[in-house]
């Protein structure tokens, strides 16, 4: 190796009794001994510069994003395409909660619906991002809960698409949670 490029091993019991407080953006240790805030100051490091990587990411995505994003800035529109691409995979339950008048809301409006297994919630998931995209030139800000398949979450900025097992839908139960918005139900195709 060469001088000055020893990796340095930190045992995870080190990081039990640390409490690290940040006053005034200087690190304020508690708990290590002065022998491995280095290591604790290089890992803090390494995550801060991770986190700051996925904030430039999502502002380029962003910014790359703006002009295809602006072909379908009416969100009745946006709301149609997903509905449509959510039906295409006979996902059921079609539900719109509108945030808009929400101040501490997180997007402007939900759309919430339901496959009966993972493999459908998938399987809607994918069509809606497929539809999107062919149909509208619109692509997903982010996704996740693919691994499971439970809930899949699709963020296209002023909208969030949901789609649930039934199971997971009636545990977290969105609607109730945002109860004092208006929610629109879309009847099923069948």
């Amino acid at each position: 190796m060469a001088a000055g490029s020893e990796k340095i091993s930190v045992p995870f019991s080190l990081f039990i009794p640390l409490f690290v407080v940040r006053i005034k953006g200087v690190a304020c240790y508690a708990g290590i001994d002065r022998a491995h805030q280095a290591a604790v100051r290089i890992f803090f490091g390494k995550v801060e510069l991770f986190l700051l990587t996925l904030r430039l990411k999502r502002f380029k995505l962003f910014m790359s994003k703006a002009s295809s994003v602006a072909t379908a800035s009416n969100t009745k529109e946006l709301r149609n395409s997903i509905i449509e691409g959510i039906q295409e995979k006979k996902g059921r339950q079609i539900s719109v909660v509108d945030l808009s008048g929400i101040e501490s809301a997180p997007t402007s409006q939900f759309i919430i619906c339901q496959g009966n297994s993972s493999q459908q919630v998938a399987a809607i998931a994918d069509s809606v991002r497929e539809y999107m995209f062919e149909h509208d030139g619109v692509k997903p800000y982010n996704y996740d809960g693919y691994r499971n398949a439970q809930w899949i979450v699709i963020d296209y900025g002023e909208t969030l698409v949901h789609v649930f097992t039934p199971e997971a839908r009636q545990l977290y139960n969105l609607e109730e949670l945002w109860a004092d918005a208006p929610v629109i139900n879309i009847p099923d195709l069948d």
